[in-house]
């Protein structure tokens, strides 16, 4: 999306909302809805799919509004493809693995993610490339895939070391605080010493641009964790406390509800049941409010063991009950995903087929079927480029109808239309994957040959000449037969200096020069200008 193309007030919306991580900021939902009105009054479809993107996001990270949010974002999928703006289809996507990881959904998360990175990668988008390897992380954490998680963590890792702003600062931060917590798991102290210092740098270096980073469960998590781990006892307290109050007066994000139901089990499995006490009573609510069944599980799950733990006999069957209730839920949950999976899917394939169908008719000339100007040129110039490459030979002919004026003042514009039918009709037979042959305008069509002799192009052309005198024409009193051509052909390996239209000159004289011979023959040239010495070296029909 071209931002300079809007009025400053729209480019003000657009940095802003971009630049905004934090989707539950105060005033980020206003900036979202005004910035759609917009788009809706202009009827803008990029802008559109923008705008519908980031609200449905916002609806994302706002509790009880997660259906509204995949709705949302369902729209934006739609104006996304039709547009092919993958900054926006990459993000969507990424945002879909988000919300089918936290439903339980890994192997649906793990496509949408893959979707996501073709996308950021054809973008050249390295901040989202980032973003979804650490979530491709994330997910094979939950599923259990330690390895596989570290290996998509530093490759997150790495990428972040690509991009120098606040994001990747951000991520890197986060990526740091959950290494550091498997390294801990795995007891591989050297190593969350090492990562213990990487966070101090960038405290240090970038604290004052990424604060959030701070406030994050994650944080919080490992540095209560490592304090623990060197018998810090009073830093590690005094984390504690600090992770309270915070939870206490901040709304916990979906995607971070799984961070503390697993820290939690954690303080359970090992006794430190008051603790833990504390921890669930700020969960409690939001699981209860929460539309994520699968963190519920999780959460039930791990009050089954709390309750035995304080031998607590009507608690655990009221986890148990609700364990199973939960499983229930994530069935219709999983049927629910699925289904707005596939839904997804049919609405974006037509769009997909459509966008096909626009593309080659853009490219299509409409009365021969043959590619036209503009496929002609991207074919030539790549095939032109190969053939420099590879050192082999490159031919470029054009040729066009003889005295093609008369059948249009004696038979009428129809008939002179079927003519170029017919002439289209042989070419589309006649290429293969070395000839690549287009109309060039009016009667004039012009035909690429990759790495062929002369004599191979020859028969070639002369097997042409001949299909197009076979052609007949019925015009209702009358039966034109025999359609002449003449034609111009420059064939040779392509120099350092040389361009494709150097070729598509050098064929163009050839062919007036065969038309000042004698019209109907075949004139192959090697060199870009017609002289003496060229026509000496030239080979015709003759």
């Amino acid at each position: 999306m071209k931002v300079d193309n809007y009025s400053s007030e729209i480019q003000e919306l657009i940095h802003e909302i971009k630049e905004q991580r934090n989707a539950r900021k105060r005033g980020y939902l206003k900036s979202c809805k005004q910035l759609l009105e917009f788009a809706k009054i202009s009827n803008d479809e990029e802008l559109l799919g923008f705008a519908y993107f980031y609200l449905g996001r916002c609806y994302y990270y706002t509790p009880d509004r997660t259906k509204e949010a995949m709705q949302t974002i369902k729209k934006s999928l739609v104006y996304a493809q039709k547009t092919n703006d993958y900054f926006v289809l990459s993000r969507i996507y990424n945002i879909l693995g988000i919300d089918a990881a936290n439903r339980g959904l890994e192997e649906l998360a793990l496509e949408y993610y893959m979707m996501s990175r073709r996308y950021s990668v054809q973008n050249d988008d390295i901040e989202l490339r980032f973003i979804v390897e650490y979530n491709m992380g994330y997910t094979y954490l939950e599923m259990g895939d330690l390895e596989e998680s570290l290996r998509f963590f530093m490759k997150a890792y790495r990428l972040t070391k690509k991009n120098k702003n606040n994001t990747s600062y951000f991520v890197r931060y986060l990526i740091c605080c959950v290494v550091g917590i498997l390294y801990m798991h795995q007891k591989k102290i050297d190593r969350v010493e090492k990562v213990f210092h990487e966070m101090e740098l960038l405290e240090k270096q970038y604290g004052k641009k990424i604060p959030e980073a701070f406030d994050e469960p994650l944080n919080y998590i490992f540095r209560i964790t490592y304090y623990e781990m060197i018998g810090e006892t009073e830093l590690k307290e005094e984390m504690q406390q600090a992770f309270l109050k915070q939870l206490s007066a901040e709304s916990l994000a979906v995607d971070s509800i799984s961070d503390l139901v697993r820290y939690c089990e954690t303080l359970v499995v090992a006794g430190k049941l008051e603790l833990a006490s504390k921890y669930i009573h700020i969960l409690k609510p939001i699981i209860e409010s929460a539309e994520v069944p699968h963190v519920s599980l999780d959460y039930y799950r791990m009050m089954v063991a709390y309750a035995e733990k304080k031998q607590d006999e009507a608690a655990k069957a009221y986890a148990i009950n609700s364990y199973y209730a939960y499983s229930q839920k994530q069935v219709m949950e999983r049927k629910k995903a699925f289904a707005f999976y596939s839904e997804m899917i049919e609405a974006v394939e037509e769009i997909r087929l459509e966008n096909i169908r626009l593309a080659k008719e853009a490219r299509t000339d409409s009365l021969t079927k043959l590619p036209n100007r503009l496929e002609m040129m991207e074919v030539g110039e790549n095939w032109f480029e190969r053939s420099r490459e590879e050192g082999v030979s490159f031919g470029v002919e054009i040729f066009d109808i003889d005295k093609f004026k008369e059948y249009n003042d004696t038979f009428g514009h129809q008939i002179g239309d079927r003519c170029l039918e017919e002439i289209g009709k042989v070419l589309n037979s006649f290429m293969q994957d070395n000839i690549f042959a287009a109309r060039y305008g009016g009667d004039e069509f012009l035909i690429c040959y990759y790495d062929m002799t002369d004599q191979e192009i020859m028969e070639k052309a002369k097997a042409l000449r001949d299909a197009f005198k076979k052609i007949c024409i019925e015009t209702g009193g009358k039966n034109i037969c025999g359609i002449s051509v003449s034609q111009g052909i420059r064939n040779t390996v392509p120099g350092e200096d040389n361009k494709m239209w150097d070729y598509m000159y050098s064929a163009d004289s050839a062919l007036y020069e065969v038309k000042k011979r004698k019209r109907g023959d075949i004139l192959i040239i090697h060199k870009a200008f017609l002289s003496d010495a060229s026509l000496a070296d030239s080979v015709t029909t003759d």
